[in-house]
């Protein structure tokens, strides 16, 4: 964990970051961090094993770019028509739609989204 690292590596300064960059001055406690780290990451956890709709709904208001046109990336190979996000689903899995509006849907796949392309 980055908790109180300020300089990074050239390769890494663009992406990387820690809590004193993002809150400085502030007492960070690696310990106490971890804690709740684990804290949230238990709540969640249990919510992804009753499969709770709140964190269905939680994760789709994070997705990048739901309602929008927009370009991926599947396993790091961007593809060439934008798709429309549309969300998760039940399972997890991210929903989009083509430019011949037939649904797709990623189920194990590494998906990063780009910015909204501007469309229709």
């Amino acid at each position: 964990w980055n908790i109180h690292q300020t300089e990074f590596a050239e390769d890494l300064r663009y992406r990387a970051t820690s809590m004193a960059l993002l809150r400085p001055g502030a007492d960070h406690d690696r310990e106490a961090l971890l804690a709740a780290f684990m804290r949230h990451f238990s709540r969640r956890y249990a919510q992804w094993e009753r499969r709770d709709a709140a964190l269905r709904a939680d994760l789709a208001h994070h997705v990048a770019g739901v309602g929008s046109w927009c370009h991926i990336r599947v396993n790091r190979i961007p593809l060439n028509d934008p798709v429309k996000i549309l969300g998760v689903d039940e399972e997890g899995h991210l929903m989009v739609l083509n430019e011949q509006l037939r649904p797709i849907v990623y189920t194990f796949e590494d998906v990063r989204i780009d910015l909204p392309v501007d469309h229709l």
